[in-house]
């Protein structure tokens, strides 16, 4: 669709030319669109991966590239025949070259970022796309090679090509003040393994501006009446990311699909109380961590933990939903959306809340982010969070009782919910509790997130099964964003807008039917895991989401303000000289 909207781009732009000369030949204009205009950009495009190296701007890349910028460079076109026809009279190769100068700009600062080149070699390239169409439509429009104003021709494109350094200068000034390196090699870092998978300059970045420290993972075994392990509840207070291929990004399925075939037992993984800067930098720490869950889960699971179960309770906490369930004493936390949506959950909340359910109850609990209704920045009261977080858990205490608690663990994969509608390798999976007769479902989807109307129907199907209270989970994957084919602004699907919800729903049936069949009496094991590692850290975490945002802003600006003056002035300079 890209490469048919540059070619009838160009075929307008053609005819605009065609008017501005009062030629009045429709097929002139075809034929001045096709060979005038858009095969010397096709040319010009395999030139320029000869040049500059296709490994990331292939020729489908390419190709797409060039024809966007045509689309873009129509806008310089009508505009020019706007004004030539109120007042300022030039030539039609003059818009030509005014119309591919704009084209080749952008060119420049495109190339710049996705090679790491210099704006001046970008530039200079760049510059043969305009004088090779100017050649071309000249030839057809009868125009002497001699005839042609190659200083006006120079001048024009570096007219254009300012706002393109202005644009690249002051994103680089930004980003060595925010992170300490150019813009064009993280812009060429991010390039390389979104297009490529070649992941290892992104990764020397983030660990360039990340910091030591040690990250845990808490590990609950559900062990059958023989002692065995029958399943594994994982909550890594490890944030799934940077960025898909970098770090800890395919975090919750790397443990389930990991530990699994040692195990011969079904494992289930959450996500905890982390943001981005708890994101593992480090494939190697990455590794490490996981070999040290691995180690730890292959063990004797230790001492059992002897306490009370109790039903899910639930608090309702500025739109959001906060749950508790005790399992054998093991206080079972998730912050859940409800009528406001939920994105991560700080790690401060993570430190006070088990420091005081410690110091009151006497042990440590898993506390889980449902992650399960998006909403754009949801603005949370955090300490109130915190209140209502630890209200759940007296309220937990005080039903709970020392009877018969029987657990079941499912899995399902369907071949119709994969990367592309945002599920992630290690599919749906179900925890079901029963305590006291009645029955309590987790449905824990691997993804980045649900829709609200998703969770509300999965909230209602569940239950007309005879759940006495569900709740949707998703793993935050960030294996899942920035996928090729995936239109969303976000990057990423979030569950119920991709995904049919029918395949979802009957996904997470098989699973809950699975654990149905497995339920039985369990008693839990509690253990914790840490290493050391390098993390994003907060400081570049909100240094990145700065820059990210002030360089789109620098780019909208200057571009619409330095772009529209450089078209406005070339075409005043062609008019009156």
């Amino acid at each position: 669709m890209v490469c048919l909207a540059g070619l009838v781009s160009s075929i307008l732009s053609a005819l605009l030319l065609v008017a501005v000369e009062n030629l009045l030949d429709a097929f002139k204009g075809l034929m001045l669109g096709v060979a005038g205009l858009w095969l010397p950009a096709l040319a010009f495009s395999l030139l320029q991966a000869l040049v500059l190296g296709g490994e990331v701007m292939n020729f489908k890349r390419g190709l797409n590239n060039f024809s966007a910028l045509l689309s873009l460079a129509f806008l310089a076109f009508v505009l020019g025949y706007v004004v030539h026809s109120i007042s300022v009279k030039f030539s039609a190769k003059e818009l030509a070259l005014i119309g591919t100068s704009l084209a080749a700009s952008l060119n420049a600062l495109v190339h710049r970022y996705i090679t790491g080149r210099s704006i001046a070699i970008t530039g200079a390239i760049s510059a043969l796309w305009p004088l090779l169409t100017l050649v071309v439509t000249s030839a057809m429009l009868d125009i002497k090679i001699v005839e042609l104003d190659f200083a006006k021709y120079i001048f024009v494109f570096f007219i254009t090509l300012s706002p393109a350094i202005a644009i690249s200068k002051s994103i680089d000034m930004l980003s060595q003040r925010l992170v300490g390196m150019s813009s064009k090699r993280i812009f060429r870092a991010y390039a390389r393994n979104w297009f490529m998978g070649i992941r290892e300059e992104l990764e020397s970045f983030f660990n360039s501006i990340g910091v030591d420290s040690t990250v845990s993972c808490d590990m609950l075994f559900l062990l059958g009446p023989g002692g065995g392990v029958k399943g594994i509840v994982v909550v890594p207070q490890v944030h799934p990311g940077p960025l898909r291929n970098v770090g800890s990004s395919s975090l919750p399925s790397d443990i389930a699909l990991g530990l699994e075939p040692s195990l011969s037992a079904k494992v289930i993984t959450f996500h905890g109380f982390v943001t981005h800067a708890s994101d593992i930098t480090s494939s190697e720490d990455y590794r490490n961590l996981l070999e040290e869950v691995k180690k730890v889960a292959l063990r004797q699971p230790g001492l059992v933990v002897q306490g009370p179960s109790s039903p899910l309770v639930r608090v309702e906490v500025g739109g959001l939903s906060v749950g508790c369930q005790l399992i054998k004493g093991v206080p079972i936390v998730f912050v859940s959306g409800d009528k406001k949506g939920i994105n991560d959950v700080r790690e401060g909340v993570r430190a006070n809340v088990e420091r005081t359910v410690k110091e009151v109850h006497g042990v440590k609990p898993l506390l889980i982010n449902a992650h399960n209704s998006y909403e754009e920045d949801p603005n949370i009261d955090f300490e109130e969070l915190e209140r209502g977080i630890l209200r759940a858990v007296d309220m937990a205490f005080k039903s709970s009782s020392h009877g018969l608690v029987r657990v079941g663990v499912g899995v399902s994969k369907s071949a119709d919910l994969g990367e592309v509608q945002g599920i992630g390798a290690s599919g749906i999976r179900a925890l079901v509790v029963e305590v006291q007769g009645s029955k309590y479902c987790y449905v824990v989807v691997d993804a980045n997130n649900a829709s609200k109307e998703f969770r509300v129907a999965v909230r209602s199907a569940v239950r007309a099964m005879g759940y006495e209270d569900c709740e949707l989970f998703t793993t935050d994957n960030h294996a899942v964003v920035h996928l090729k084919g995936v239109k969303s602004s976000r990057g990423y699907y979030v569950l119920g807008e991709r995904a049919k919800v029918e395949a979802l729903l009957n996904a997470l049936k098989a699973a809950i039917s699975e654990a149905e069949e497995t339920l039985s009496e369990v008693d839990v094991a509690l253990k914790e895991v840490t290493v050391k590692a390098r993390v994003l850290g907060d400081s570049a975490y909100k240094n990145i989401e700065v820059l990210v945002y002030k360089a789109v802003k620098k780019f909208r600006d200057l571009g619409l303000a330095g772009y529209g003056l450089a078209v406005t002035s070339s075409l005043l300079l062609c008019g009156l000289i």
